[in-house]
């Protein structure tokens, strides 16, 4: 007599094959990928009597397959979540991560006539500020077409008319106008270190959002020349920081354009926003 098989002792099974290949969250991704499939019902906590019919026996077949290449997780279901919600990615845009949120905590009291999200990639902080009802207006650009498309995809899905998307290039491009709030997730990782990153963000996350192919502070040498040109007197400019091993140069460049900052830690504990209050 043939026993079948239970869907809960295939996830267990499966998990512990990618497990083996450093997917710690395994389980997990499992589930959260048949509820995407609609193969299960979420929040059903009950696996052992339900039988791993072939579509579920394929689905986490194929979903090992590409998890065990490497593949992310996000770009296997085709979106990542943001301050709870699902946002379109791909491999032209960063995945969304927990840390980048706190940019959002720090003005989620305060609302803002006009605001700029500069790379803003796959639209999350910039849709995040209009959905939130933080900022009026929202100005989002990217130097990448194939991001900004992304991103109009995730203004039509969320209705958010207040968002406009501009292809820009921050560091050889100017703005017509100021705005009250800035926010910005720049390419701060240094040429050094992104060769030492895992080989997941480096073979499915685009290079171009990760580093600025030198020492990592390109951008922050902008921000610093340009941000009372385009920052309103009163306004807040925002941005995230990563490396802490140049985070000290960071705020040198910002005093010494005579800017003072102020540093925000996120969840883990770790310096991940510098806050200028112009």
């Amino acid at each position: 007599m043939k026993v079948s098989l239970s869907i809960n002792s295939l996830i267990h099974s499966t998990a512990e094959k990618l497990q083996n290949h450093g997917i710690t969250n395994a389980k997990n991704e499992i589930i959260w990928y048949l509820q995407h499939l609609k193969i299960l019902e979420k929040h059903k906590p009950y696996l052992n009597s339900i039988s791993a019919d072939y579509k579920v026996q394929h689905s986490i077949r194929k979903f090992y397959l590409k998890r065990k290449q490497g593949i992310p997780f996000q770009h296997i279901i085709g979106y990542g979540n943001f301050y709870g919600r699902d946002f379109l990615i791909n491999e032209y845009t960063l995945i969304p991560r927990a840390e980048t949120e706190v940019l959002i905590d720090i003005v989620k009291e305060k609302t803002f006539q006009k605001a700029l999200d500069i790379g803003t990639g796959s639209g999350v902080l910039a849709l995040t500020l209009s959905i939130e009802k933080i900022a009026n207006e929202v100005l989002a650009t990217d130097i990448s077409s194939f991001a900004i498309e992304v991103a109009e995809k995730n203004k039509i899905h969320f209705q958010t008319p207040n968002v406009s998307f501009k292809l820009h290039n921050i560091l050889t491009e100017s703005f017509n106008e100021k705005y009250d709030l800035i926010l910005s997730n720049p390419p701060y990782v240094t040429l050094s270190e992104y060769s030492n990153l895992a080989k997941q963000i480096k073979e499915y996350e685009p290079k171009i959002a990760l580093t600025d192919f030198k020492d990592g502070l390109t951008f922050y040498a902008r921000f610093a020349k340009i941000l009372r040109d385009i920052l309103n007197p009163g306004g807040i400019f925002i941005c995230e920081l990563g490396s802490s091993s140049i985070n000290s140069q960071i705020l040198k460049i910002f005093k010494n354009k005579g800017f003072t900052t102020k540093i925000y830690k996120d969840l883990n504990s770790d310096d991940r926003a510098l806050k200028i209050n112009l």
